[in-house]
């Protein structure tokens, strides 16, 4: 059956399990196709019709053979058997041949499973999709991007009433989280998500809710909020403890309010849209919940915070090896893992990282104190013993504050039942911490398993070897984990992790293009094994990523939004996610996204210094220099701020130690350098510098911030035809940042260039498509 998703990421495939490619790459007859499949009522449609939607310009001759060839086109690539024709005027498709998500969508909630229809809703109908020389395709697009999103949104509101009414207050919240993402404009929604996380007791998540509301009523609308939703904040602000439960039977409309301000749908084209405000209430949850444990501390390998009151909020500590055979460490450390990812599918829990406990292999500590120095709620913790073919594993989950031991089993089965195990852990701990797990978790959880015990064990070990961080260990892994997928060709996730090595090998020890060849074939048969394994699809957006492909943000969004959709915990897909679209000038999203990753690995080095960018790029450099003085290294970045801040002197010294380091690349520094230097109107000292950079530089997939730095000063040294073409090759190499363009002091110069001015302008028409549907 073919099968053709509308919703989210748009993809194609035919009856054979391929991509459809060629007719992806046709967006008229695209188009086409996703209108016959998603139009309603659903049937044939008048070939009329469809001339006035797709060919408007075209006389009726012309457009007629338009459509034929069209449709000759639809049925090559999808068969004969795909169209249906009524007549000669009517013509459609035959839905007992083809599978469309909107029609399984429609067809979900009108059968009453709820949970089914909102994870077929995997984003807007044909986001970001446009063809141009057809508005009344345009318009009816729209109207269906707004019909469906609407009727996702009150699906959501109905599933958090339904577990508020049964006591459900954890996965209630998160229903009421999704609708206000579906619906960040509806203020009813708004009331329902503040006054289920006061029940839940998370006081902080629903002012913060609020406040961000608020304020992007006034920016957008220069509007305030309802007097009911003021009412039910004031509520909030004087309780001392959290609201009572809701009683069965007790209506969402009782605590929400009247209608909305506006009905749910998607943001138009073009116009700059409302944050959803479950994603920033989430966030301000996760952030308030460890609050004063992330100040980073790159020396010092950690950070510490108190401990939390949120059960659901995990830890799953290094499995400890009972034994005296070293060459068991591997056993422990792949089933700590392969724990953490399992119980990250959950959508109820929030799982860290398993960089965030990888500290405590070497240097055990009481699981009370790892709780507090996390700031987790939960400690999952155990032992594991390896004879021969049978695994003994003993886990024991306690409550972080009274160290109440909430759950214990031991386990003693083969090796290749692991898995099994596994997902007997996930619903034990679920139910333990009254998580509900979704039909979709559920399912997801059944698909990871292989029969086959060497194949297992030499996932096992693959996944040990690819951890330790060496060429000598990468290559391990690969030999490793390719032994183990020839033992079992449909283990789905030793093929993601054999496409992780893959990945590792060219971008740390080998540029060789066919370790990244091998690596699509890799990640194409686990999603063909497992469409709903994130960790492959977020290896597909970072090897997609890069300047050898063009870097085409809006794909590699596209799969890390999948990828967490699948697995809300990923911290390594929140922080490439919030890494992209601060290069693509989406700010305010990079931010939650960083610091998301943050709260679920509160040890990872990355996120803080590009969460430092981000402020950056905002002009805020006081605050971004707040940030940089919390780490070490970045400091190319660091030197930058501190001369925007007019501590040119310090700045210079910080880059000459810098380069001693050896820690940054040469480029970032003589570039920055350069700026520094500009300022100065050292221009001889400045040509010396932007040699080197672009001597060491050119050709890295990065390159582009040394760019935006050499353009810089070029700019400070008033020579503008070089730096507008080092800003027009830094845009077009991946960071087309357009509030970052726009707003740089250093840029001012430009700023009445015609050619400035035009180029600006198309980077601000580029930019609003980009927060238009991205």
């Amino acid at each position: 059956m073919v099968e053709f998703r509308l919703l989210g990421t748009l993809s194609l495939t035919t009856t054979d399990g391929r991509e459809a490619g060629s007719l992806l790459s046709q967006p008229r007859r695209l188009a086409l196709l996703a209108y016959l499949a998603a139009a309603t009522p659903r049937g044939p449609h008048r070939r009329d019709t469809l001339l006035a939607l797709f060919w408007p310009e075209l006389d009726q001759d012309h457009a007629r053979a338009a459509l034929r060839q069209s449709l000759h086109v639809l049925r090559s690539a999808l068969g004969a058997d795909a169209m249906v024709s009524r007549g000669d005027e009517e013509i459609g498709l035959d839905f007992d041949q083809i599978w469309c998500d909107v029609s399984a969508f429609d067809h979900a909630i009108d059968g009453g499973e709820l949970e089914q229809a909102l994870d077929l809703y995997r984003g807007n109908l044909l986001e970001g999709f446009f063809i141009s020389d057809a508005p009344e395709f345009e318009r009816w697009l729209e109207s269906e991007r707004a019909k469906l999103a609407g009727a996702a949104a009150r699906t959501a509101r109905s599933l958090a009433e339904s577990c508020e009414s049964q006591g459900n207050l954890t996965t209630g919240t998160h229903w009421a989280r999704r609708a206000t993402e579906l619906a960040p404009n509806d203020e009813g929604l708004l009331r329902q998500l503040i006054a289920v996380l006061d029940r839940n007791g998370d006081r902080a998540g629903a002012l913060q809710a609020y406040e961000e509301f608020a304020q992007r009523l006034a920016e957008e609308y220069e509007a305030e909020p309802a007097a009911e939703t003021k009412a039910l904040l004031a509520a909030v602000r004087t309780r001392e403890t959290a609201a009572p439960a809701r009683l069965a039977g007790e209506s969402a409309e009782s605590l929400a309010g009247p209608a909305p301000l506006a009905a749910a749908a998607p943001s138009p084209r073009g116009r700059r849209g409302l944050w959803p405000a479950a994603t920033v209430a989430l966030l301000a949850a996760l952030v308030l919940l460890v609050a004063g444990r992330w100040l980073w501390d790159r020396t010092a390998g950690g950070t510490t915070g108190p401990t939390s009151t949120d059960r659901t909020r995990l830890a799953v500590l290094p499995l400890k090896t009972i034994g005296t055979d070293a060459r068991d460490a591997y056993v422990a450390e792949g089933m700590t893992e392969e724990l953490i990812a399992t119980l990250s599918r959950v959508s109820g829990l929030r799982v860290l990282a398993r960089s965030a406990v990888q500290r405590y292999v070497a240097t055990p500590a009481a699981s009370a104190d790892i709780a507090h120095d996390l700031g987790v709620g939960t400690v999952l913790e155990g032992t594991v013993q390896h004879q021969g073919e049978r695994l003994r594993i003993h886990l024991e989950l306690i409550d972080s504050r009274t160290q109440e031991n909430l759950w214990s089993d031991t386990y003693d089965d083969r090796l290749q039942d692991a898995l099994t195990v596994q997902r007997e852990v996930v619903q034990r701990v679920a139910d333990k911490l009254q998580v509900r797990l979704l039909a979709t978790e559920q399912a997801q959880l059944g698909r990871r398993t292989t029969p086959n015990a060497t194949a297992y064990d030499l996932y096992l070990r693959g996944l040990y070897e690819s951890h330790q961080g060496s060429r000598a260990a990468t290559d391990s892994a690969i030999a490793l984990l390719e032994r183990a997928t020839t033992a079992d060709p449909q283990f789905a996730p030793g093929y993601s992790a054999l496409a992780y090595a893959y990945t590792a090998k060219l971008f740390s020890y080998d540029t060789d293009r066919r370790w990244e060849e091998r690596a699509y074939v890799a990640i194409q048969r686990t999603l063909a094994l497992d469409p709903d394994l994130a960790d492959a699809y977020l290896a597909r957006g970072l090897l997609t990523w890069t300047l050898a492909n063009h870097f085409p943000h809006a794909r590699a969004i596209q799969d890390l939004k999948r990828a967490l959709a699948l697995n809300p915990n990923l911290a390594t897909a929140h922080y490439w996610l919030g890494g992209i679209y601060a290069h693509i000038g989406l700010l305010d999203n990079a931010l939650q996204e960083l610091r998301l990753a943050v709260s679920l690995d509160p040890s990872d080095p990355e996120a803080p210094p590009r969460i430092a960018r981000a402020h950056w790029y905002e002009q805020r450099f006081d605050t971004a220099l707040v940030e940089l003085e919390r780490i070490a290294g970045w400091e190319d970045e660091h030197a930058l701020v501190l001369d925007h801040l007019g501590r040119t002197d310090e700045a210079l010294r910080l880059l000459q130690q810098a380069e001693g380091r050896g820690l940054r690349e040469p480029a970032d520094i003589a570039s920055a350098r350069a700026v520094i230097l500009a300022r100065r109107g050292q221009r001889a000292r400045v040509a010396h510098e932007i040699a080197i950079a672009v001597a060491r530089g050119s050709g890295l997939s990065h390159f582009h911030h040394a760019e935006y730095n050499i353009a810089t000063a070029y700019a400070l040294l008033r020579d503008h035809a070089k730096a507008m073409a080092w800003l027009r090759r830094s845009a077009e190499e991946g960071l087309p940042c357009y509030p970052l363009f726009a707003g740089d002091p250093y840029l001012d110069s430009l700023r009445r260039d015609p050619e400035f001015v035009a180029f600006l302008a198309r980077l601000k028409v580029q930019w609003e498509n980009y927060k238009a549907t991205l």
